[in-house]
């Protein structure tokens, strides 16, 4: 059944402006804090092309990362991208072309008054995460790494909550020691080093000549491991193997305090060069909604394609369908909609083909199982009544009503109800849910509510 039309304002028929330049400007920035505590930092070359103010608006737009909690995003051995937020541990490392960082997890804050956070847990060569930078490095395959706000060691202020940076290339892996743990350490190199780094300064240099694959820091071989490795520290040669007795030492001394260490230039200089006419798997920004399909199927709305976000063409906000009627741009001055046609629901469309619906009476499609039991069961014209009790809880009773398709088709049934449900009168959206890491749309998976 189709639902009534609404008497207020029409919905529109779906379109995408032509894409203008428009500087992004949110409407909300949780950044105030952030913002008075790096002052010194200077503001950014450029714009990215891909941004978020929540971080569920980004999870449920891109599909390199869709990690509601954590910073790395693996998909069967597979790295697809990675999030520089608070890297709590030591020697940070993000200029326009390389990114050293940490595997995420394994801290706590410590316990003795200064609230401080401390490496607490190993990050083994076995865990998912480096199995999967590996994996990468010997497939040659790029991926995405996303700015967090609370990135303290970004060369420039922070324009949004999540700002997508570029591809970058997943080139060494190697071990270190903090807090008596063991870490694992990354090297990314940008994909392509002729596209501008826009996080960095105005004022910093930009690479002006083509890329010198051959000066590399001096590799040495450990006397005990006898593996060859480079010269990443300044003060001199550290072996990087884990399984080495040598391991994170220097000098033939074993290395506690090592707050002095630095990264040698050289090394930090060095460029890895791939395979030629490789792409990496996923682009920056998602393709957008074909217009044509949303114009011709009216169940479009309803299709797993529609339930995802979409970047704006015009400023490149990330943005959650939290709206039945389609998707509305978060910045100020953008003005960007990308409206669906009004929906014509049917029940048949959105439920499982192969489960149907009961023609006699109804049966339960669950299991019941201890302490529930089942009481009794009454049959009432066209319903099914069972009625539960939880065993130890005297007096608690529990009555369902089953249907079947004579109850839900009549005059102002279910199925009419689910069919007024889609009038744009109701203003259907789907609530923000609060969490420790951020802010996202309730039920990613399962629609509107």
């Amino acid at each position: 059944m189709s639902p009534k039309k609404s008497a207020g304002k029409a919905t529109k028929r779906p379109r995408i402006e032509a894409t203008q330049d428009v500087q992004p400007v949110p409407k909300k920035l949780k950044t105030e804090k952030l913002q008075r505590s790096n002052e010194s930092r200077p503001p950014p070359r450029g714009v990215p092309k891909v941004w978020a103010l929540l971080r569920g608006d980004l999870t449920e737009t891109v599909d390199y990362f869709r990690q509601r909690q954590g910073g790395v995003q693996t998909n069967d051995g597979s790295f697809r991208g990675s999030l520089l937020a608070n890297d709590y541990g030591q020697r940070p490392y993000l200029d326009g072309e390389l990114v050293l960082t940490r595997a995420g997890g394994g801290m706590e804050q410590s316990k003795d008054g200064r609230k401080v956070m401390q490496q607490k847990k190993a990050q083994g060569a076995d865990s998912a995460v480096v199995q999967s930078f590996l994996g990468n490095m010997a497939k040659f395959v790029a991926c995405p790494i996303i700015l967090s706000q609370d990135c303290r060691h970004a060369p420039s202020k922070p324009l949004y909550p999540y700002a997508v940076l570029t591809h970058f290339k997943p080139v060494f892996h190697w071990f270190e020691k903090d807090n008596g743990c063991l870490v694992s350490r990354f090297r990314w190199e940008k994909f392509n080093l002729s596209e501008e780094a826009w996080w960095m300064p105005e004022s910093s240099p930009e690479r002006s000549s083509p890329p010198d694959y051959t000066t590399k820091a001096a590799r040495k071989i450990c006397i005990l491991c006898k593996k060859k490795q480079p010269v990443i520290f300044t003060q001199g040669f550290v072996c990087l193997h884990n399984l080495c007795g040598k391991f994170w030492s220097l000098k033939g001394k074993a290395l506690t305090n090592t707050d002095d260490l630095t990264y040698n230039p050289v090394w930090l200089a060095e460029r890895t060069q791939w395979p030629q006419g490789i792409r990496p798997p996923f682009a920056l920004r998602p393709q957008p909604l074909p217009l044509s399909g949303a114009e011709k199927d009216p169940t479009f709305a309803t299709m797993r394609a529609a339930y995802k976000g979409i970047v704006c063409p015009r400023c490149g906000c990330c943005l959650a369908r939290q709206k039945l009627e389609g998707w509305y741009c978060a910045t100020l001055g953008c003005k960007f909609e990308y409206l669906l046609p009004p929906l014509n629901i049917n029940i048949k469309s959105i439920s499982d083909a192969f489960a149907g619906q009961f023609d006699g009476h109804g049966v339960p499609n669950f299991e019941v199982k201890a302490p529930v039991t089942l009481k009794e069961s009454v049959f009432l014209h066209s319903w099914r009544i069972q009625t539960y009790e939880v065993t130890g809880l005297s007096g608690c009773l529990i009555k369902q009503f089953h249907s079947n398709a004579a109850i839900n088709s009549r005059p102002g049934g279910a199925d009419d109800i689910l069919a007024e449900m889609a009038n744009p009168a109701l203003h259907l959206a789907r609530r923000v849910m609060f969490h420790a890491v951020g802010m996202f749309p309730l039920q990613r998976e399962s629609g509107l509510h």
